[in-house]
């Protein structure tokens, strides 16, 4: 779906009534607690800037009590990420609980999936592609502020928020370094030596530089 698209809400900033929305290509299932209330906030924003250095906000102001079925676009900004991620929020669905338990079948989870049953509704983040950032970056917000587990849809598999947050800064590093390569790729090329030859030996240095900036951002959040 184009983001965001204001013809999904109504004037409330609430999913609009009668709208079917298509399943995503690609994205997570986050379970959640009854409380916070759907994309309050008052608790989205804290949590992303003390564990993700990230701001966060909505397209459009929600007002009054939240429906069952809901549609947000959330608005991501980090050093490293930013975009619009559309998420819907319901409540815990038979098919939902059928997916944890597969999940879990395929890999065990370590408790994850009892915890995926004690929840009372989940948010469908979806993605663009398997490995978009924002995505991943808006699941890890609502599975911290939630206190519930995430399944990839992809796979399926459950993770946590620290493994998601290790996955965010896993794709944000491959992502850093495939722009140096293609930025380098793009500069002048010494006389007589191949652009490859170029761009590895001064890929090497920059790629140390990036993974020491990502090491560092962890440590900040344990």
């Amino acid at each position: 779906m184009p983001l965001p698209d204001p013809s999904l809400l109504d004037p409330a900033g609430c999913l609009a009534a009668g709208v079917t929305l298509a399943a995503p290509i690609a994205g997570y299932l986050v379970f959640g607690q009854e409380t916070p209330s759907p994309f309050s906030l008052a608790a989205l924003r804290p949590y992303a800037a003390r564990f993700l250095d990230a701001k966060v906000g909505l397209s459009a102001e929600k007002r009054g009590p939240p429906p069952e079925h809901d549609l947000a676009f959330v608005l991501v900004h980090h050093a490293d990420v930013t975009g619009t991620v559309a998420v819907e929020a319901r409540r815990v669905t038979a098919s939902d609980g059928a997916l944890v338990a597969r999940a879990e079948s395929l890999r065990p989870s370590g408790g994850l999936a009892a915890l995926a049953q004690r929840c009372t509704r989940v948010f469908l983040v979806h993605a663009g592609s398997p490995d978009d950032p924002a995505a991943l970056l808006v699941a890890c917000l609502l599975a911290g502020t939630s206190l519930g587990p995430v399944v990839d849809l992809a796979e399926p598999r459950l993770f946590g928020v620290k493994s998601g947050r290790e996955r965010l800064a896993r794709g944000v590093l491959d992502h850093a370094q495939e722009r140096v390569v293609h930025l380098l790729a793009e500069g002048p090329v010494a006389e007589g030596l191949p652009a490859e030859g170029i761009v590895l030996q001064r890929a090497e240095p920059a790629e140390g530089e990036i993974r020491r900036q990502v090491q560092r951002r962890q440590e900040q959040h344990r």
